[in-house]
C-alpha cells in the first residue's frame, strides 16, 4: 500500500501540537504549587514515582520528557480528524462519518492532554484526565468493532460509548487501582472483536490490524520495563520506556485508522 502524505492535516496537526506545548508552558508560568494538590495513586511514599523518569518537586513540569511526548496524540488525533473523507456510506464509517471520525480523533487528543496534565503535575486529577482519554480511545476501539452487526447505527453506538465510559470514570474515582487492569482487558477485548466481528468483510486487512496490535503490545512492554527505575532507562534526559509508551501508542491509533480506512474502501469498491 503506497504511502500518501495529506499536507493539510500534517499543517492542522503541528499546528494543534505546537497550541498545546504554548499551553503547558503557560500553565508552568502560572506559578502553581502541585505539591498542594492530592498527589496521583502512582506516588510513592519517598516522593519517587512509578514510572522511570525522576520527579522534580520544584519544577513546574515536574516530568518534562513524560509530559511533552505526551503530545504525540494530539498530533495523530487532529491529522486523522482533517484527513479527507469519503463519499457518505450507510451504517458506522470512520471514513466518511464526521461524528465518527472526529470522536476517534479527539479521544487521541484527550488521551495526550490529559497525560501532559498527569505527568507534569504528578496529581491524582491528573491522573484521571490520563486514564479517561485512555478510556476514551479503548472503548471506541471495542464499541467500532462491532460496526458489522445488524442494526448497530451511530446513535446506538454513541448512547453505549457515552454511558460504558460514564461507568468507567465512576469506577476511575472510586477504585483507580483497577484503572491499568480494566484499560488493558478493553484494548485486548476491542482488538478480538474486530477479528471476530469483520474478518469475513471483504478488505479486511489483518496486516495493519497486527501492525496496530504490535505497536501496542511492544508499547506495554516498555511502559512495564520503565516501572524498574534505573535499570532499563535513564532517569533524567529524553531515554524514557514510558516516552515510547507514549509514541508507539499514538502510532498505533494512527496505524489502526489506517485498518479501518483500508478496510473500507476496498470493500465499498466492490459491486
Amino acid at each position: 500500500m503506497k504511502l500518501k502524505l495529506h499536507w493539510p492535516a500534517i499543517f492542522a496537526g503541528l499546528v494543534a501540537t505546537l497550541v498545546s506545548l504554548i499551553v503547558v508552558f503557560a500553565v508552568a508560568d502560572m506559578g502553581i504549587d502541585w505539591n498542594t494538590w492530592e498527589p496521583a495513586t502512582s506516588m510513592m511514599p519517598d516522593g519517587g514515582f512509578n514510572f522511570n523518569e525522576l520527579v522534580d518537586p520544584d519544577s513546574a513540569i515536574r516530568q518534562p520528557w513524560n509530559t511533552f511526548s505526551s503530545l504525540y496524540y494530539v498530533f495523530v488525533g487532529i491529522f486523522l480528524i482533517f484527513l479527507p473523507y469519503t463519499a457518505k456510506s450507510p451504517g458506522l464509517s470512520i471514513t466518511s462519518s464526521k461524528i465518527v471520525r472526529c470522536l476517534y480523533g479527539l479521544s487521541i487528543v484527550v488521551t495526550g492532554l490529559g497525560s501532559a496534565f498527569m505527568h507534569m503535575s504528578c496529581t491524582f486529577i491528573g491522573q484521571i484526565f490520563d486514564v479517561v482519554g485512555m478510556y476514551l480511545v479503548s472503548v471506541f476501539i471495542v464499541m467500532y468493532a462491532l460496526r458489522s452487526l445488524p442494526k448497530f447505527s451511530v446513535k446506538l453506538f454513541a448512547i453505549l460509548y457515552i454511558v460504558i465510559n460514564a461507568a468507567l470514570l465512576y469506577a476511575l474515582i472510586y477504585a483507580p487501582n483497577l484503572r491499568r487492569n480494566l484499560f488493558l482487558a478493553l484494548i485486548l477485548i476491542g482488538l478480538v472483536l474486530e477479528y471476530a466481528c469483520n474478518r469475513k468483510q471483504k478488505g479486511f486487512n489483518f496486516e495493519l490490524l497486527l501492525a496496530a496490535a504490535s505497536s501496542l503490545a511492544f508499547a506495554y512492554i516498555v511502559w512495564q520495563l520503565d516501572n524498574h527505575r534505573g535499570m532499563f532507562f535513564d532517569q533524567v534526559g529524553w531515554f524514557q520506556g514510558h516516552h515510547f509508551w507514549h509514541l508507539f501508542g499514538a502510532t498505533a491509533c494512527g496505524v489502526l485508522y489506517a485498518h479501518y480506512s483500508r478496510n473500507y474502501r476496498i470493500s465499498s469498491s466492490t459491486p
